[in-house]
């Protein structure tokens, strides 16, 4: 740890910049990826309360139901995209038809 350390010291500043906002974008990753599984799970764990009204417990099955629609989505969406490639900035998604792919797999077996 301390060989770490003082090769940190011995580096530029901006590379200094760039290690620390390196780890601390990894960390606040790290930290929204374990909050959105711990929302999503105590989310889907909701009871309805009988002693609210219908409405609020309308909204709370809608919530729900929306999270469920959003993994399901996600699911497919990962199941389509070929490739993402990020460029300058810019966010490049390809995809492959799906009838494409069906002829891709039947000719592959």
């Amino acid at each position: 740890m301390k060989s770490v350390l003082e090769d940190l010291r011995k580096r530029s500043e901006p590379e200094k910049q760039g290690i620390a906002f390196g780890i601390a974008g990894a960390i606040t990753l790290i930290v929204f990826i374990l909050w959105a599984v711990y929302f999503t799970n105590e989310l889907e764990n909701i009871k309805p309360n009988p002693a609210l009204s219908n409405e609020s417990a309308s909204f709370v099955e809608q919530l729900q139901e929306g999270v469920g629609l959003f993994k399901e989505n996600l699911g497919e969406l990962k199941a389509e995209v070929d490739s993402v490639t990020v460029e300058d900035g810019e966010v490049f998604i390809e995809k492959t038809p799906i009838e494409l792919k069906e002829i891709l797999i039947e000719e592959a077996q």
